[in-house]
């Protein structure tokens, strides 16, 4: 959802998503509540999906916006410079309500802390 957000405000950016516990999902579509509440203020994500964050990635990116507990942290993160977290509620298991409220969540981070 952040990136999706992001691109818009600032699409002269190289914007990715990706996540640092994807595993086995990787290359699977993202989640269809996701889908759905973006949908509802104008972003198709219905082709997006789940990416795994490598340290190689990590290594040209400037900035990785994390929104997970800190002690799931990859070991090639750990006191990184670039790391910035965001207490985002895990919304696996949740309802449709839950997710909107999420997705309200990360559009205001990223209005308010990365679009300048």
């Amino acid at each position: 959802m952040a990136a999706a957000f992001l691109k818009k405000i600032k699409p002269e950016l190289f914007v990715m998503d990706a996540g640092s516990q994807v595993g086995q999902r990787a290359g699977t579509i993202i989640h269809e509540y996701v889908i759905d509440v973006m949908r509802e203020v104008g972003f198709d994500l219905s082709k997006q999906t789940r990416k795994q964050l490598t340290p190689e990635l990590a290594k040209v990116a400037n900035k990785i916006i994390v929104m997970d507990e800190k002690g799931n942290l990859p070991d090639y993160l750990l006191g990184s410079g670039k790391v910035t977290f965001w207490d985002i509620e895990d919304a696996a298991g949740t309802d449709l309500a839950f997710h909107r409220k999420i997705r309200d969540q990360i559009k205001n981070l990223v209005e308010n802390n990365l679009s300048s």
